[in-house]
């Protein structure tokens, strides 16, 4: 996953088996929310970039989770608008996705993003279980 965000990075296209790869992997929870880490780390603009494409890219189901994790980046960085149209987009995608569900309703009810981007230590604490190393925290700011 993060030699596909570093490549997404240097806009260089994905083949589709790497596309297919990460599909498949989103599908799987503790994958997804590990994931969500990614939001606060030292590549989140590149894994931010790769969730956009992904999301233009895959059908649903697959796109929901593309457009979850879009939509929880951006509103960790404090981008409401942009986190509202990713997360309305998942939920017409997969109207009974529960993460997506989750962070619509925090938005709508005004949860600052210092307080959802908590749910990024879930995505540190399984990759740790895991014995997977992520970047480490980078404060990112709208804009």
């Amino acid at each position: 996953m993060m030699r596909t965000a570093c490549r997404a990075a240097e806009f260089r296209p994905l083949s589709n088996r790497e596309i297919l790869a990460i599909a498949r992997s989103l599908m799987a929870l503790r994958v997804r929310d590990t994931l969500c880490a990614l939001a606060v780390g030292a590549l989140a603009a590149d894994v931010e970039r790769l969730w956009l494409a992904l999301s233009r890219l895959l059908p649903p189901p697959w796109r929901a989770e593309a457009l979850v994790l879009l939509g929880f980046s951006a509103y960790v960085r404090g981008d409401g608008p942009l986190a509202g149209v990713a997360l309305d987009a998942a939920l017409m995608a997969q109207a009974d996705h529960r993460l997506g569900q989750l962070l619509m309703s925090a938005l709508l009810s005004g949860m600052r993003p210092d307080e959802i981007g908590t749910l990024a230590d879930t995505g540190y604490r399984i990759a740790h279980e895991l014995g997977i190393s992520l970047p480490p925290r980078q404060i990112r700011r709208a804009g």
